[in-house]
């Protein structure tokens, strides 16, 4: 019998980070625009309601 897939979570501060460090690359395409954007607000919204 298998197991299906097993989600980890990780604290809002790696988020964070992996968002400032991908940015640059990220920038480069507009579909990689418009993931930074969705990933920045849902961290963010993350972030104003802890």
């Amino acid at each position: 019998m298998g197991f299906g897939p097993v989600r980890v979570t990780a604290p809002v501060t790696v988020h964070a980070a992996m968002i400032e460090h991908s940015a640059t690359a990220l920038m480069q395409l507009p579909a990689g625009r418009k993931a930074h954007r969705i990933h920045s607000h849902r961290v963010t919204s993350v972030r104003i309601t802890d």
